[in-house]
């Protein structure tokens, strides 16, 4: 796992768990890890991350946000991906700990009781 937005968004960097600095950072990684592998367009981007009317230049500054994610030491190269219609993040579910949180749930739903009971011992 890579990433964390249950809680304090974080990413996994030199064998320890490290906080995203930047608050509008933190804001569009999350957004992005939740609907990982899929594009969120722009304008979706910018009412998210800015509760109020945006400013002016928030086109411009989603733009940065997206530059310096892609600096972020634990996403690869080309994880980021700008398209005509927006931005998407490709991770793998087991990468994200909503994702493997996500595929213990749908374990648990579909194990015996029993079973589920010893897996969690």
């Amino acid at each position: 796992m890579r990433w964390r937005i249950l809680g304090e968004v974080q990413t996994w960097d030199r064998g320890r768990w490290l906080p995203v600095p930047a608050r509008k950072e933190r804001q569009l990684l999350a957004i992005l890890l939740l609907r990982a592998g899929q594009v969120v367009g722009r304008d979706r981007l910018i009412d998210e991350l800015w509760d109020e009317p945006a400013p002016a230049s928030a086109a411009r500054l989603l733009n940065h946000y997206v530059w310096r994610l892609r600096r972020l030491p634990a996403l690869p190269d080309g994880a980021l991906r700008t398209t005509p219609a927006g931005y998407a993040l490709d991770v793998a579910p087991e990468d994200t700990d909503n994702g493997v949180f996500g595929r213990l749930v749908h374990q648990a739903r579909d194990a015996e009781p029993t079973v589920a009971i010893e897996r969690s011992t």
